[in-house]
């Protein structure tokens, strides 16, 4: 079994980049697809938000059920259901059976998700925190970038259903590997007591002692969801319809998924970079505010054009805080309380980005095109720092 938390963080990245492969194969044979089963853009864009919609009902009883489970566990049997949905994704014959294999993929990434940034945020704390969760968050962007580099062209060259059956080939490798080289991290005795303290009644005073700490961390959970939300909605309906966007101004299938991914390769590289540069300074906040400013300055400029160059340097910027965002609130609570606070965080996330892709498919259904989604994506883009300061702002009011 891996010991290192370093070799065990490679894994867990390998693990999650199954997710974002999977979650944009949709973006990279849309055309296909939607051609085959006679989708509406709107319908398109569902089958890619329909993905990441089960999180806003799950993410919290997915934190719960992982803690029960046990973190293999739970994320064994997510693994499964994810390669189970990329499978019947592939032999779908029509829109409802499609949404059926994208929720069933989805509810397994959720409950994969919640569990790997908790293993992470329990594995590095400090000065290392933000360069973990940015490393791990990467392998979405990763995913990302490989299914748009790759699945288009094998579609094109092959049919959309063998694109599909490999969305579902990575999971089982990763569930292979989970299997066999992870090991649970022990935690301290005073920590993990469940069946002990279901096993006799509350102490006197116990349940009033709870119930402020538990709407802390909800209240917590959910400024920081709202902050974490709106970049990720902008960059989501980017990345999921760039590649219809290049098109429309004449790039062939393979080519548009091509060119589109430089997007997410700038993510790539803006996302540890900004990790590194919030630990290195300890000054988050210059940071957040310039991505805001930046990116959606380079989003708005993408309607004079869309070289490789601009869309690698959109990418980088609107995603240089993505460490800085997600780790705030395992700085911001104690261990005991992370795993629902990060799930109220994530429900935020799904609820957001799983809707987003469909409103962005029928923005483009009634303006007639897709360079409809720049400004919907600026302007998501630029509402993350205000939500980031107010979450602060409503840290320090807790704290006194």
């Amino acid at each position: 079994m891996l010991k290192q938390r370093w070799s065990v963080l490679a894994l867990l990245l390998f693990t999650r980049g199954a997710m974002g492969f999977q979650f944009q194969s949709i973006a990279a044979f849309g055309p296909l697809i939607g051609r085959d089963l006679a989708l509406t853009p709107g319908q398109t864009g569902g089958l890619i938000g329909m993905y990441l919609l089960p999180g806003a009902v799950m993410a919290i009883p997915g934190s719960v059920l992982g803690q029960w489970l046990g973190g293999k566990r739970a994320a064994l049997a997510a693994l499964a259901l994810m390669a189970a949905g990329g499978f019947a994704l592939a032999a779908s014959a029509s829109f409802a059976e499609a949404a059926l294999a994208r929720l069933a993929a989805g509810a397994g990434m959720v409950l994969l998700n919640v569990l790997l940034t908790k293993m992470v945020a329990d594995r590095f704390r400090g000065r290392e925190s933000a360069t973990a969760m940015a490393l791990l968050l990467v392998m979405w962007p990763v995913g990302i970038a490989l299914a748009l580099a790759t699945l288009g062209g094998l579609a094109s060259a092959t049919s959309w259903r063998v694109a599909a059956n490999v969305t579902g080939a990575w999971p089982v490798a990763a569930l292979i590997g989970m299997a066999v080289l992870y090991a649970d991290l022990k935690q301290p005795a005073e920590a993990e007591r469940p069946a002990a303290a279901l096993s006799r009644a509350p102490a006197p005073g116990a349940m009033s002692a709870i119930r402020p700490r538990v709407a802390r961390t909800i209240l917590l959970g959910s400024a920081a969801g709202l902050a974490w939300t709106p970049y990720n909605c902008g960059f989501t309906a980017l990345i999921s319809f760039t590649p219809a966007l290049l098109a429309f101004r004449g790039a062939s299938l393979a080519q548009a998924g091509l060119i589109s991914s430089f997007i997410v390769w700038g993510a790539m590289a803006g996302t540890p970079s900004g990790g590194v540069f919030a630990d290195a300074t300890r000054k988050p906040r210059p940071l957040v505010l310039f991505a805001s400013l930046s990116g959606a300055a380079l989003i708005a400029l993408a309607y004079a054009g869309n070289s490789i160059v601009h869309l690698f340097a959109m990418g980088f910027c609107v995603c240089l805080p993505t460490g800085p965002l997600m780790a705030m609130l395992g700085e911001a609570l104690p261990e005991r309380e992370r795993g629902l606070g990060y799930g109220v965080l994530l429900s935020w996330y799904y609820l957001g980005v799983g809707a987003t892709p469909a409103l962005a498919g029928l923005l483009q259904e009634w303006t007639g095109t897709p360079e409809s989604i720049l400004p919907l994506s600026a302007v998501l883009v630029f509402a993350t720092f205000p939500a980031y300061w107010g979450f602060h702002r409503l840290l320090r009011q807790l704290q006194g």
